[in-house]
């Protein structure tokens, strides 16, 4: 099966995914536990898939998949703690380097759309860092909202 980039390309995407191994011991350091298994199963579903990333195979579904649900108890969870905006301002650059790698790929730009994504990795993973690194707000609800069990 083809793969969507060549070698040279997703080979970077395969490293920059490792920036998922930084996160999540970061949240571990930090105690942000259910964080942490977020960002693990994020990196094993991203490194097998930048392996050789082929368009409509179920390793690109369970990756995709993965990511949403993460960025979505990300979310979730960020609401809660005091670091809360400058973590959604950055993951908002994230989703936004995300959807002008999608545009590139579109115009046949592969390298700048390869370049944008990575972005979304780091930046993703600086959002996350930026997380971990707050408290909860005096006014958390649960465990599973704050993290801290």
């Amino acid at each position: 099966m083809e793969t969507i980039l060549y070698p040279s390309q997703y080979h970077i995407l395969w490293r920059s995914s490792w920036c998922s191994l930084i996160g999540g011991s970061y949240a571990i350091y930090t105690q942000h536990y259910g964080h942490a298994v977020a960002c693990y199963v994020v990196l094993i579903t991203s490194l097998h898939y930048w392996q050789y990333p082929t368009p409509s195979s179920w390793s690109r579904f369970l990756d995709t998949t993965c990511v949403r649900i993460a960025l979505a108890y990300h979310f979730l969870t960020a609401y809660s703690m005091s670091n809360a905006i400058p973590y959604y301002i950055i993951v908002s650059m994230g989703l936004v380097s995300f959807q002008l790698g999608l545009e590139l790929y579109k115009r046949d730009y592969w390298w700048a759309s390869v370049y944008a994504h990575m972005m979304v990795h780091v930046l993703g993973n600086i959002s996350n860092i930026v997380l971990y690194s707050s408290e909860p707000a005096a006014a958390a609800l649960s465990p599973l909202i704050t993290d801290k069990i």
